[in-house]
């Protein structure tokens, strides 16, 4: 028996997600993800991530200046 288009895509469709349901919970992943909850923790982690790199930043260039006036007294600049 043929199937239409719509038919054949539907039962291909049905398969392969049964077929990543059987894999997600034979590697024991759940099947449902927390899309909001995930969403929550990448803002916090971004968050947290450029308030390291804003200190990062600052101790540079406090370690640059310091270099600098330092240099600038070694040859009697300052």
């Amino acid at each position: 028996m043929r199937l239409s288009k719509e038919q054949l895509s539907e039962e291909i469709t049905a398969g392969v997600n049964a077929a990543l349901d059987a894999a997600r919970e034979q590697a024991g992943i759940p099947g449902a993800i927390d899309l909001e909850g995930l969403n929550e923790k990448v803002e916090e982690l971004q968050q947290q991530s450029v308030q390291r790199l804003s200190s990062f930043m600052n101790t540079l260039t406090e370690s640059h200046a310091r270099i600098v006036q330092t240099a600038a007294d070694g040859r009697g600049l300052s």
